[in-house]
């Protein structure tokens, strides 16, 4: 999944809607002294941080919302802060339409707008729901002499009813009991679901460090391991740690066995 596009709409220094294209090989931010480039990446990282516990890096309208203005805003709480976009990669779509079924799946691109109420609006995810309807009602187990009645249902909520009904043991009942406990309770049940079970889980995650935030020349790979903290090595020291170790995709309990000193 990339992220294509950033409109920070009221975080700290940007007062104005400010919109950012993000090119497909941008590595760095560039600009003057006081211009907001630490704001912009701070505010990427509060969107979904590698640490969740992290409370430093969640936004928090005291701290973020933009000091002259605060006190003049009605509900400050309700104001949304910033907008990604991102795009599907190849990866993302085969995940997703291995879950709902090819042809489902009706986006490549969405976004998601985070508010300072901690509240998230997503904007493009869109599914097939007849689509869907017919696929799992084309495998039924439902009787033959049911089955029309089955297939007149527009939503799943409604088919819901109607196979309850007919066949309360029908292998479609699982199926919407899967897709309503992993959902957001949108209008659409199928598009909460592939928000909540699938977008959610593949969104990236971001870090953040600057330079207070620094490793010291040697790591203890046994603390990181363990997750331990002390004097020398802070718990700071032990977050970057461990945000370079996952960025990079390697195990750390390989690294703490490993005998080949050279790897």
């Amino acid at each position: 999944m990339k992220l294509v596009n950033v409109t920070i709409l009221k975080y700290k220094s940007f007062l104005q809607k400010q919109e950012m294209k993000i090119e497909p090989f941008a590595t760095c931010i560039v600009g003057k002294n006081e211009s907001g480039k630490s704001a912009i990446l701070e505010c990427l990282a509060k969107v979904n941080y590698f640490d969740e516990a992290d409370e430093r890096f969640k936004f928090n309208e005291t701290f973020d919302y933009p000091k002259n203005e605060w006190k003049t805003t009605a509900e400050p709480s309700k104001t949304k802060i910033v907008t990604l976009e991102y795009k599907l990669d190849d990866s993302d779509i085969a995940i997703i339409d291995k879950d709902l079924g090819e042809g489902i799946r009706n986006f490549n691109s969405f976004s998601i707008t985070r508010s300072y109420d901690g509240s998230t609006l997503y904007s493009g995810i869109n599914t097939k729901i007849d689509k869907y309807l017919e696929k799992i009602t084309n495998s039924t187990d439902i009787p033959e002499e049911s089955l029309s009645i089955v297939k007149e249902a527009k939503t799943l909520q409604e088919l819901k009813l109607k196979v309850t009904e007919i066949k309360p043991d029908s292998r479609i009942l699982a199926d919407i009991l899967k897709i309503e406990n992993g959902a957001y309770k949108w209008e659409n049940l199928l598009d909460g679901y592939t928000a909540k079970s699938l977008i959610d889980k593949l969104l990236p995650v971001f870090w953040y460090f600057d330079e207070y935030l620094s490793l010291p020349g040697r790591i203890d790979l046994n603390k990181v391991a363990s997750q331990q903290s002390d004097v020398a090595f802070t718990a700071d020291n032990l977050k970057i740690s461990k945000a370079l170790i996952e960025l990079s995709k390697i195990d750390i309990n390989d690294l703490v066995k490993t005998t080949n000193y050279e790897a």
